[in-house]
């Protein structure tokens, strides 16, 4: 499922949720034209829960992502420098 989505004049990233309920991963895909579209794992969410990115924004060689985890014990907030691929 994609959760959020940016674009800037080398393309686009998406990122979204992927895997069963409880046990949901990040994942971004980007694209150069918006026709084809290759998708990254995103390591280092540890802790359980389903994290989700629900903003994207463009910086420099990165995108920064935005979202939260929720876990049993609540929510934690997630600020992410995601690589372009």
């Amino acid at each position: 499922m994609i959760t959020a989505l940016t674009a800037d004049s080398g393309g686009f990233t998406a990122a979204g949720q992927y895997g069963e309920p409880g046990q949901q991963t990040v994942v971004t895909w980007t694209s150069a034209t918006g026709l084809t579209w290759t998708p990254a794992r995103v390591g280092g969410l540890g802790g359980g829960g389903s994290p989700a990115v629900t903003a994207l924004v463009s910086s420099g060689s990165a995108v920064t992502g935005i979202g939260s985890t929720a876990t049993v014990a609540g929510r934690q907030f997630l600020l992410l420098a995601l690589p372009r691929h």
